[in-house]
């Protein structure tokens, strides 16, 4: 699958800042996923789960607050009011 780069920042800082080949969310009009390639958009995000599929293969899972999300060419950045990796999850260096 194609790779495309994903920020996640909170009011704390940096979450997440690497490449992805699949993001879930859900949105205000509900659940979301993004691709590389997907269209340029831009939507509020509800508090979820986030689910994160980094290019070897491995999900990772994360308790996301609302906020925003906007896809641009090749570049997805999500700012939440609070994100925590669930316990065991984060990504090598993000813990």
């Amino acid at each position: 699958m194609k790779e495309f780069w994903l920020n996640i920042t909170t009011p704390d800082g940096p979450c997440f800042d690497g490449p992805v080949v699949a993001l879930s969310a859900r949105a205000v009009d509900g659940d979301i996923g993004i691709l590389a390639g997907h269209l340029p958009l831009v939507t509020a995000l509800q508090p979820h789960e986030c689910h994160v599929t980094l290019p070897d293969g491995s999900v990772h899972h994360a308790d996301a607050g609302g906020g925003l999300l906007t896809v641009t060419d090749q570049k997805v950045h999500i700012l939440s009011a609070s994100f925590a990796w669930r316990e065991g999850e984060a990504p090598e260096g993000y813990d």
